[in-house]
């Protein structure tokens, strides 16, 4: 039994640190696709109503 418990320890220490690597692996590429996902869908910034009409606005050409 002894032998067996040295052979198998070592197996499960891998097995949760490559459990855990993956688990970390899968976090991060969640936020990584959420940063993606966010500024694919931003929208544009909202502009100011004007007080004026366009038309009332007028700018002669310099000759």
């Amino acid at each position: 039994m002894d032998k067996l418990n040295k052979i198998t320890v070592p197996a499960s220490q891998k097995l949760r640190q490559l459990q855990k690597m993956v688990h970390d692996i899968k976090n991060n590429e969640g936020g990584i696709m959420n940063k993606i996902k966010k500024l694919k869908v931003k929208a544009p910034p909202s502009v100011p109503r004007r007080d004026y009409a366009p038309d009332t606005c007028y700018l002669p050409n310099p000759k």
